[in-house]
């Protein structure tokens, strides 16, 4: 489907953050058959997440691809869609032509404990905020359904880990249309994760490994806070007249990290990892079930022992 003449993205990375969803965005974008939009998140049906919540002009979501030429495919990628509901699955539909959905998913309580580390590195928890003090925070918002309003959006990260809630509604509405990645092969097996979904698309496999290098959007750990409040602040200033220039940002992020982030790799509590993975624990057992159902057979480990329990 177009606007005036323009066509708009036919190829959507919905998800889950995270989940590897920048590295994929970066590697699929390197193709000569796929054009990736200017900036990667356009959140263009996000607003569809929130009761009343309305979408932009579709003149500016087709000016994120507006770059592009005769690719096969135009893509861009949102993770916050993936929660999104009927609402944002419907829209998708109705509004992009013939579109290819993927989502990628990651261990949840993984998940959780990177979105926890990543949120601490952006500020945008209460300083000192441990995992456990954030999961009770996120488990308190999401029984009262508070964390899907945009005022808390920095807790949504459990209700995120619940894919039995809303992947199924993406199997089903978009069946073959969707494939499912997940991150485990992400970082096993780049090349071929990527190969694969070129295969799915109709295009050129051969040279997927010439397309993967390292991961993007690590979480890191930061020297000095005021540096990094400095970054993020000149960042969002400077958004609006670099999200068409990647080179440059990937320029300017490379110097920062060398400059001020140390790469964080902490172990999450014990006792915290299993509470979470108890509570997950039947909802995983669901979405197994529906994954096995739609064809998908060679799970991954927090997947593959699942089983609803007799």
């Amino acid at each position: 489907m177009s606007v005036a003449g323009r066509p708009l993205p036919n190829l959507v990375i919905a998800g889950v953050g995270k989940a590897g969803t920048t590295s994929l965005f970066r590697w699929l974008g390197r193709h000569p058959d796929v054009c990736a939009s200017a900036v990667k998140e356009t959140d263009h049906f996000a607003p569809l997440r929130h009761e009343g919540g309305r979408v932009g002009p579709l003149a500016d979501y087709a000016a994120t691809v507006a770059h592009c030429g005769d690719q096969r495919w135009r893509l861009e990628a949102s993770p916050a869609y993936c929660y999104g509901g009927e609402p944002v699955v419907r829209a998708l539909r109705a509004t992009l032509q013939d579109p290819r959905i993927v989502l990628c998913l990651r261990d949840p309580v993984d998940r959780l404990w990177s979105n926890h580390r990543d949120l601490h590195s952006r500020g945008s928890l209460p300083p000192g905020m441990d995992m456990a003090a954030f999961v009770a925070a996120c488990a308190r918002l999401r029984a009262s359904g508070e964390d899907r309003l945009p005022r808390h959006r920095a807790y949504r990260g459990l209700s995120i880990g619940h894919y039995e809630e809303y992947v199924p509604i993406w199997l089903d509405a978009f069946g073959d249309d969707l494939r499912v990645v997940f991150f485990d092969d992400l970082v096993a097996d780049p090349a071929g994760v990527v190969a694969g979904l070129c295969r799915w698309l109709g295009i050129d496999a051969a040279g997927a490994a010439g397309l993967v290098d390292g991961a993007h959007n690590r979480t890191v750990r930061h020297r000095s806070e005021a540096l990094r409040r400095l970054a993020y602040g000149l960042n969002t200033l400077g958004r609006p007249v670099l999200r068409s220039r990647s080179g440059i940002v990937r320029a300017l992020r490379t110097t920062y990290e060398r400059l001020n982030a140390i790469p964080e790799e902490p172990a999450l509590d014990p006792a915290v990892r299993s509470d979470l993975a108890a509570a997950h624990a039947p909802g995983l057992a669901v979405l197994a079930d529906a994954l096995r159902a739609a064809g998908y057979r060679d799970l991954p480990p927090w997947l593959a022992a699942a089983a609803v329990a007799p």
